[in-house]
C-alpha cells in the first residue's frame, strides 16, 4: 500500500514539475510571440499603406514578420515600376525604426534591339512553333494553330496587364486553380430571424423578394421553415387587422 502511495506522489510530482518548468513556459512564449505578430502586422501596414500612396508602380502582396532573436517587426514588400524599362523593387524594411535592411532593383537588360532576352525567347520560340506546324500541316489545316500560338506569344511578349507581365498572370491564375481555396460565408440575418420564426417586418419580406429576384434560391429546410413563417405572419397580420 505504501508502495502505491508513494509511486502516486511521484507521479503527481512531476506531473506538477511538468506543468511550472516545461509546459507553462512554452505557452506563455506562445502566446508573447502571437501577440508580437498581432502587433507586428498592425504597425507595419501602415508602412505599407503610405509605400503604395507613394508609389506609380504595382505593389508587391506584402509579408509581416516578427523577429524573436532581435525583437523586432520586419516588413517585406516591393513593387514594380511603371514605366519603361520594367524595373522590380524589394526590400525588408524594420518596422519599429523604418530602416531599410534590405533594398535592391532588378531592371532587365535589352539584350536584343528593343526586347529583353525573355521577350526574344518569347518571339523566337513563337515563331519557330509557327513554322514547325506549317511545314507539318500545310497553310490550310495549321492556320487556326498558328494562329493561336502566334496570339499568345505576342500577349507574352507585348500585353502587360497592371504593368507586370503577362506570365505572371498565367502563373497566378494556375495557382488559383490548383491550390485549396477557403469560403467565408455570412448567414442572413433575414432569413435567420424568419427561419427562427421570428417577427418579420415588410422590409424582411422586401429582402427576400429581392433575393429571390437575384437568383439566390433556399431550398430544403430552411424554405419549409420560411413559409412556415411567412404563413404565420400573414395569420397574425389578419388578427390584428380584425381587432
Amino acid at each position: 500500500m505504501k508502495k502505491y502511495i508513494s509511486a502516486s506522489i511521484i507521479i503527481v510530482a512531476v506531473a506538477i514539475a511538468y506543468f511550472f518548468i516545461i509546459y507553462l513556459p512554452q505557452n506563455q512564449k506562445q502566446n508573447f510571440v502571437f501577440n508580437k505578430q498581432k502587433e507586428c502586422r498592425n504597425i507595419c501596414e501602415t508602412i505599407y499603406k503610405t509605400d503604395k500612396s507613394s508609389t506609380d508602380g504595382t505593389m508587391m502582396n506584402p509579408q509581416y514578420f516578427y523577429n524573436e532573436e532581435k525583437n523586432t517587426c520586419y516588413y517585406s514588400g516591393g513593387f514594380i515600376g511603371a514605366k519603361e524599362p520594367i524595373n522590380v523593387t524589394k526590400y525588408i524594411t524594420n518596422c519599429l525604426t523604418n530602416e531599410e535592411v534590405i533594398y535592391y532593383t532588378k531592371i532587365e537588360d535589352k539584350i536584343f534591339g528593343p526586347f529583353t532576352f525573355r521577350e526574344f525567347v518569347y518571339l523566337a520560340g513563337g515563331a519557330g512553333l509557327c513554322f514547325t506546324l506549317y511545314k507539318l500541316l500545310g497553310l490550310l489545316l495549321g492556320i487556326i494553330p498558328i494562329l493561336a500560338i502566334a496570339g499568345f506569344s505576342l500577349m507574352l511578349t507585348f500585353y502587360k496587364p497592371n504593368n507586370k507581365p503577362f506570365i505572371n498572370m498565367l502563373e497566378s491564375g494556375f495557382k488559383y486553380f490548383i491550390q485549396n481555396k477557403l469560403y467565408i460565408w455570412k448567414k442572413s440575418t433575414t432569413v435567420k430571424k424568419l427561419t427562427e420564426g421570428g417577427q418579420a417586418t415588410s422590409g424582411d419580406i422586401n429582402k427576400i423578394r429581392m433575393m429571390k429576384e437575384g437568383g439566390l434560391e433556399l431550398n430544403g429546410s430552411k424554405l419549409r421553415d420560411l413559409a412556415w413563417s411567412l404563413d404565420v405572419l400573414d395569420l397574425s397580420k389578419q388578427k390584428n387587422t380584425g381587432s
